[in-house]
Protein backbone atom coordinates (compact mmCIF):
# COMPACT_ATOMS: atom_id res chain seq x y z
CA UNK A 1 0.00 0.00 0.00
CA UNK A 2 0.73 3.45 -0.75
CA UNK A 3 2.42 5.74 2.13
CA UNK A 4 0.62 9.31 2.98
CA UNK A 5 4.14 10.73 1.39
CA UNK A 6 3.62 8.76 -2.08
CA UNK A 7 -0.49 9.56 -1.95
CA UNK A 8 0.05 13.28 -1.71
CA UNK A 9 2.24 13.15 -4.75
CA UNK A 10 -0.24 10.99 -6.97
CA UNK A 11 -2.80 13.51 -6.44
CA UNK A 12 -0.38 16.44 -7.28
CA UNK A 13 0.38 14.94 -10.09
CA UNK A 14 -3.09 14.35 -11.17
CA UNK A 15 -3.40 18.46 -10.36
CA UNK A 16 -0.13 18.66 -12.76
CA UNK A 17 -2.47 17.15 -15.03
CA UNK A 18 -4.01 20.93 -15.91
CA UNK A 19 -0.87 22.29 -17.18
CA UNK A 20 -1.01 20.18 -20.12
CA UNK A 21 -1.21 22.36 -23.05
CA UNK A 22 -0.34 25.62 -21.45
CA UNK A 23 2.65 27.86 -21.87
CA UNK A 24 4.91 26.30 -19.22
CA UNK A 25 3.50 22.90 -19.48
CA UNK A 26 2.96 20.71 -16.81
CA UNK A 27 6.70 20.65 -15.54
CA UNK A 28 5.97 24.72 -14.70
CA UNK A 29 2.44 24.33 -13.31
CA UNK A 30 2.41 24.78 -9.01
CA UNK A 31 1.75 21.54 -8.22
CA UNK A 32 4.38 19.62 -9.81
CA UNK A 33 6.96 20.99 -7.36
CA UNK A 34 5.32 18.48 -5.01
CA UNK A 35 5.53 16.10 -7.54
CA UNK A 36 8.63 16.28 -7.96
CA UNK A 37 10.01 15.48 -11.64
CA UNK A 38 13.71 14.85 -12.63
CA UNK A 39 12.91 15.83 -16.18
CA UNK A 40 10.57 17.14 -18.78
CA UNK A 41 7.09 15.25 -19.08
CA UNK A 42 5.55 14.13 -22.76
CA UNK A 43 2.31 15.75 -23.35
CA UNK A 44 -0.43 13.55 -25.49
CA UNK A 45 -3.33 15.83 -26.13
CA UNK A 46 -6.45 14.08 -28.47
CA UNK A 47 -10.37 14.29 -28.95
CA UNK A 48 -12.79 17.01 -29.80
CA UNK A 49 -11.41 20.55 -28.69
CA UNK A 50 -8.75 18.69 -27.07
CA UNK A 51 -10.94 16.76 -24.41
CA UNK A 52 -8.52 14.10 -24.18
CA UNK A 53 -5.00 14.35 -22.27
CA UNK A 54 -2.39 13.01 -20.40
CA UNK A 55 1.10 13.06 -20.06
CA UNK A 56 4.38 11.07 -18.47
CA UNK A 57 6.41 11.65 -16.27
CA UNK A 58 9.61 10.61 -14.72
CA UNK A 59 10.64 11.10 -10.58
CA UNK A 60 13.60 9.51 -8.82
CA UNK A 61 11.55 6.53 -7.93
CA UNK A 62 8.74 6.25 -10.51
CA UNK A 63 7.51 6.65 -13.82
CA UNK A 64 4.26 8.66 -13.64
CA UNK A 65 0.99 8.29 -16.36
CA UNK A 66 -1.75 10.65 -15.34
CA UNK A 67 -4.91 11.51 -17.43
CA UNK A 68 -6.64 14.98 -17.21
CA UNK A 69 -10.38 14.97 -16.19
CA UNK A 70 -13.34 17.38 -17.52
CA UNK A 71 -12.33 20.91 -17.10
CA UNK A 72 -14.87 23.34 -16.38
CA UNK A 73 -15.43 26.69 -15.28
CA UNK A 74 -17.72 26.29 -12.45
CA UNK A 75 -18.85 29.91 -11.75
CA UNK A 76 -20.36 30.27 -15.19
CA UNK A 77 -23.41 29.09 -15.99
CA UNK A 78 -22.76 25.91 -13.88
CA UNK A 79 -26.36 24.02 -14.54
CA UNK A 80 -25.47 23.94 -18.08
CA UNK A 81 -21.62 23.07 -18.01
CA UNK A 82 -22.50 20.38 -15.71
CA UNK A 83 -25.26 18.84 -17.32
CA UNK A 84 -22.97 18.73 -20.39
CA UNK A 85 -20.53 17.28 -18.18
CA UNK A 86 -22.41 15.01 -16.84
CA UNK A 87 -23.72 13.63 -19.90
CA UNK A 88 -20.38 12.57 -21.19
CA UNK A 89 -20.64 10.00 -18.49
CA UNK A 90 -23.84 8.33 -19.70
CA UNK A 91 -23.60 6.34 -21.90
CA UNK A 92 -24.00 2.45 -22.57
CA UNK A 93 -21.35 -0.10 -22.05
CA UNK A 94 -19.54 -1.81 -24.50
CA UNK A 95 -17.34 -5.04 -25.17
CA UNK A 96 -13.68 -4.55 -26.01
CA UNK A 97 -11.95 -7.73 -27.42
CA UNK A 98 -9.29 -9.58 -25.01
CA UNK A 99 -10.75 -7.60 -21.89
CA UNK A 100 -13.50 -9.20 -19.83
CA UNK A 101 -16.61 -7.86 -19.12
CA UNK A 102 -18.20 -4.41 -20.79
CA UNK A 103 -16.62 -0.75 -20.74
CA UNK A 104 -17.63 2.97 -20.75
CA UNK A 105 -17.98 3.60 -24.23
CA UNK A 106 -16.78 7.52 -23.50
CA UNK A 107 -13.62 6.42 -21.49
CA UNK A 108 -12.49 4.25 -23.41
CA UNK A 109 -12.60 6.23 -26.90
CA UNK A 110 -10.73 8.17 -24.76
CA UNK A 111 -7.59 5.58 -23.89
CA UNK A 112 -8.39 4.71 -27.66
CA UNK A 113 -7.76 8.32 -28.92
CA UNK A 114 -4.39 8.95 -26.53
CA UNK A 115 -3.02 5.44 -27.58
CA UNK A 116 -2.70 6.43 -31.21
CA UNK A 117 -0.75 9.33 -30.18
CA UNK A 118 1.69 7.44 -28.92
CA UNK A 119 1.51 7.67 -24.35
CA UNK A 120 1.69 3.64 -24.12
CA UNK A 121 5.23 3.73 -26.29
CA UNK A 122 6.20 6.78 -24.23
CA UNK A 123 5.62 4.64 -21.11
CA UNK A 124 6.82 1.34 -22.39
CA UNK A 125 10.33 3.38 -23.23
CA UNK A 126 10.38 4.89 -19.71
CA UNK A 127 9.84 1.35 -17.94
CA UNK A 128 12.65 0.38 -19.57
CA UNK A 129 14.90 2.02 -17.12
CA UNK A 130 13.98 -0.60 -14.80
CA UNK A 131 11.17 2.24 -12.81
CA UNK A 132 7.16 0.64 -11.91
CA UNK A 133 4.23 2.84 -13.40
CA UNK A 134 1.74 4.97 -11.17
CA UNK A 135 -1.09 4.82 -13.17
CA UNK A 136 -3.51 7.75 -11.91
CA UNK A 137 -6.32 10.46 -12.72
CA UNK A 138 -8.57 12.63 -11.27
CA UNK A 139 -12.84 12.75 -12.50
CA UNK A 140 -12.60 11.88 -16.29
CA UNK A 141 -9.02 10.56 -15.90
CA UNK A 142 -9.69 8.42 -12.51
CA UNK A 143 -12.15 6.19 -15.07
CA UNK A 144 -9.80 6.33 -18.26
CA UNK A 145 -6.66 5.38 -15.65
CA UNK A 146 -8.08 1.92 -15.07
CA UNK A 147 -9.05 1.39 -18.60
CA UNK A 148 -5.70 2.56 -19.34
CA UNK A 149 -3.45 0.02 -17.15
CA UNK A 150 -5.44 -3.05 -18.69
CA UNK A 151 -4.70 -1.43 -22.04
CA UNK A 152 -1.01 -1.76 -21.19
CA UNK A 153 -1.52 -5.01 -19.49
CA UNK A 154 -3.29 -6.64 -22.33
CA UNK A 155 -1.87 -4.89 -25.57
CA UNK A 156 1.83 -4.22 -24.67
CA UNK A 157 1.97 -6.84 -22.10
CA UNK A 158 3.55 -4.85 -18.91
CA UNK A 159 3.50 -6.86 -16.02
CA UNK A 160 0.84 -5.76 -13.78
CA UNK A 161 3.13 -6.01 -10.59
CA UNK A 162 5.01 -3.23 -12.26
CA UNK A 163 2.04 -1.09 -12.38
CA UNK A 164 0.20 0.68 -9.25
CA UNK A 165 -3.04 2.38 -9.77
CA UNK A 166 -4.46 5.30 -7.19
CA UNK A 167 -7.46 7.52 -8.12
CA UNK A 168 -9.44 10.07 -7.17
CA UNK A 169 -13.24 11.27 -7.36
CA UNK A 170 -13.59 8.45 -9.89
CA UNK A 171 -16.86 7.57 -11.70
CA UNK A 172 -17.05 3.85 -12.92
CA UNK A 173 -15.04 2.74 -15.61
CA UNK A 174 -17.34 -0.50 -16.50
CA UNK A 175 -19.11 -3.62 -15.75
CA UNK A 176 -18.90 -6.41 -12.21
CA UNK A 177 -17.26 -8.59 -14.68
CA UNK A 178 -14.89 -5.93 -15.80
CA UNK A 179 -14.32 -4.66 -11.96
CA UNK A 180 -13.47 -8.25 -10.81
CA UNK A 181 -11.26 -8.64 -13.44
CA UNK A 182 -9.46 -5.45 -12.72
CA UNK A 183 -9.25 -5.78 -8.92
CA UNK A 184 -7.70 -9.43 -9.85
CA UNK A 185 -5.09 -8.32 -11.54
CA UNK A 186 -4.55 -5.18 -9.41
CA UNK A 187 -5.51 -5.95 -5.83
CA UNK A 188 -3.87 -2.66 -4.34
CA UNK A 189 -5.66 -0.09 -5.86
CA UNK A 190 -6.46 2.41 -3.93
CA UNK A 191 -9.98 5.31 -5.11
CA UNK A 192 -10.27 7.88 -3.18
CA UNK A 193 -13.88 9.44 -2.74
CA UNK A 194 -15.10 12.89 -1.09
CA UNK A 195 -18.13 12.92 1.45
CA UNK A 196 -21.11 14.02 -0.71
CA UNK A 197 -19.68 14.29 -4.41
CA UNK A 198 -21.86 12.99 -7.05
CA UNK A 199 -19.28 12.34 -9.68
CA UNK A 200 -18.08 8.41 -8.28
CA UNK A 201 -21.76 7.10 -8.17
CA UNK A 202 -22.40 7.18 -12.07
CA UNK A 203 -22.81 5.81 -14.49
CA UNK A 204 -25.48 4.92 -11.63
CA UNK A 205 -25.79 1.05 -10.64
CA UNK A 206 -29.32 -0.26 -10.80
CA UNK A 207 -30.52 0.95 -7.26
CA UNK A 208 -28.93 4.20 -8.06
CA UNK A 209 -30.56 5.16 -11.02
CA UNK A 210 -33.31 6.20 -10.38
CA UNK A 211 -32.66 8.50 -7.20
CA UNK A 212 -30.05 10.16 -9.71
CA UNK A 213 -32.77 10.35 -12.17
CA UNK A 214 -35.15 12.51 -9.75
CA UNK A 215 -32.66 15.41 -9.78
CA UNK A 216 -34.44 17.78 -12.01
CA UNK A 217 -31.78 18.42 -15.00
CA UNK A 218 -29.83 15.48 -14.50
CA UNK A 219 -32.98 13.91 -15.08
CA UNK A 220 -33.74 15.36 -18.21
CA UNK A 221 -30.38 13.93 -19.36
CA UNK A 222 -31.05 10.27 -18.34
CA UNK A 223 -34.49 9.99 -20.24
CA UNK A 224 -32.93 9.63 -23.08
CA UNK A 225 -31.59 6.21 -22.33
CA UNK A 226 -34.14 3.65 -22.44
CA UNK A 227 -32.51 0.75 -21.32
CA UNK A 228 -30.44 2.43 -18.27
CA UNK A 229 -32.27 0.13 -15.46
CA UNK A 230 -29.99 -2.58 -17.55
CA UNK A 231 -26.81 -0.56 -16.65
CA UNK A 232 -24.73 -1.81 -14.02
CA UNK A 233 -21.45 -0.25 -13.74
CA UNK A 234 -19.43 -1.10 -10.87
CA UNK A 235 -16.50 1.06 -8.95
CA UNK A 236 -12.83 -0.31 -9.18
CA UNK A 237 -10.24 -0.34 -6.43
CA UNK A 238 -10.51 -0.18 -2.48
CA UNK A 239 -12.43 2.47 -1.40
CA UNK A 240 -10.70 5.12 0.81
CA UNK A 241 -13.41 7.35 1.79
CA UNK A 242 -13.48 11.12 2.99
CA UNK A 243 -16.01 11.30 5.96
CA UNK A 244 -18.41 13.95 7.03
CA UNK A 245 -15.32 14.58 10.14
CA UNK A 246 -12.93 15.01 7.18
CA UNK A 247 -10.89 11.36 8.13
CA UNK A 248 -10.34 9.17 5.51
CA UNK A 249 -11.62 5.74 6.19
CA UNK A 250 -12.36 1.92 4.40
CA UNK A 251 -14.38 1.80 2.23
CA UNK A 252 -17.52 -0.67 3.80
CA UNK A 253 -21.45 -1.44 3.61
CA UNK A 254 -21.79 0.90 6.17
CA UNK A 255 -20.30 3.90 4.46
CA UNK A 256 -21.87 2.56 1.33
CA UNK A 257 -25.32 3.08 2.94
CA UNK A 258 -24.22 6.38 4.70
CA UNK A 259 -23.29 8.22 0.93
CA UNK A 260 -26.44 6.87 -0.54
CA UNK A 261 -28.84 8.42 2.47
CA UNK A 262 -26.57 11.47 2.41
CA UNK A 263 -27.47 11.60 -1.46
CA UNK A 264 -31.16 11.25 -0.81
CA UNK A 265 -31.39 14.06 1.99
CA UNK A 266 -29.53 16.16 -0.32
CA UNK A 267 -31.88 15.52 -2.85
CA UNK A 268 -35.06 15.93 -0.91
CA UNK A 269 -33.35 18.94 0.15
CA UNK A 270 -32.75 20.65 -3.23
CA UNK A 271 -29.36 20.74 -2.39
CA UNK A 272 -28.39 18.47 -5.26
CA UNK A 273 -25.76 21.31 -6.64
CA UNK A 274 -23.61 21.14 -3.19
CA UNK A 275 -22.53 17.86 -4.34
CA UNK A 276 -21.19 18.90 -7.71
CA UNK A 277 -19.54 21.25 -5.85
CA UNK A 278 -17.76 18.69 -3.64
CA UNK A 279 -16.40 17.06 -6.95
CA UNK A 280 -14.31 20.18 -7.36
CA UNK A 281 -10.72 19.23 -5.55
CA UNK A 282 -9.55 22.81 -4.13
CA UNK A 283 -11.62 23.67 -0.51
CA UNK A 284 -12.45 19.66 -0.38
CA UNK A 285 -10.73 16.59 -1.09
CA UNK A 286 -7.04 18.12 -2.03
CA UNK A 287 -7.58 20.24 1.40
CA UNK A 288 -8.12 17.17 2.99
CA UNK A 289 -5.22 14.72 2.13
CA UNK A 290 -2.19 17.19 1.34
CA UNK A 291 -2.48 18.81 4.38
CA UNK A 292 -3.00 22.51 2.92
CA UNK A 293 -5.05 24.91 1.10
CA UNK A 294 -5.33 24.27 -2.48
CA UNK A 295 -3.39 27.17 -4.92
CA UNK A 296 -5.67 28.01 -7.78
CA UNK A 297 -4.03 29.04 -10.58
CA UNK A 298 -5.51 30.74 -13.79
CA UNK A 299 -4.47 29.69 -17.53
CA UNK A 300 -1.76 31.52 -17.24
CA UNK A 301 -0.69 29.34 -14.16
CA UNK A 302 -0.29 32.45 -11.89
CA UNK A 303 -1.42 31.51 -8.29
CA UNK A 304 -4.83 33.74 -7.93
CA UNK A 305 -5.88 32.79 -4.94
CA UNK A 306 -5.53 30.15 -1.91
CA UNK A 307 -9.31 29.83 -0.95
Amino acid sequence: MKTDKEIKMILSACMATHGIDTSEGVNGIVYAKDVGFINKCSEFIAGTAKMDACYVGETANDIILAFRGTSIDFKEAPVKVIADWLNDFMAKPIEIEGIPGELHKGFTSSVERLWEKGFAKEVQDRMEGGKNLIVTGYSKGAAVAPIAAVFLKEKLKIDPKRMSVCIFEAPRPGNPKFARYFNRTFPETLRYAYQDDLIPHVPPVRPVSRLISEIPWIGDILEKYDDIDDWNYKSVGNLKFVDWDNNIVDGSAKITVERISHLINLTLKGDFLESIKEHMPCGHIYDVIMGKECPKVDKSQKIISKK
